[in-house]
């Protein structure tokens, strides 16, 4: 529960702090790999939204690669 607790605050400061859009997406890749890392069941939904969103706005086709 400590984990949470931490990456939850890990991701707050991501979202408060003022980045280049390019060292945001960087801080939110680095806090994802943590996330799954952790293995943390609850925090898959929304790694999957987030990695969903990260696809969508760059333009990356997912099924290219598979």
């Amino acid at each position: 529960m400590k984990e949470a607790y931490i990456l939850r605050e890990e991701l707050t400061e991501i979202f408060e702090r003022n980045y280049t859009r390019k060292g945001a997406k960087q801080a939110i890749r680095a806090w994802c790999k943590r996330a799954r890392q952790s293995k943390i069941s609850q925090f898959e939904c929304f790694l999957g939204t987030i990695e969903t969103g990260a696809t969508q706005k760059s333009g990356i086709d997912r099924t290219q690669s598979m």
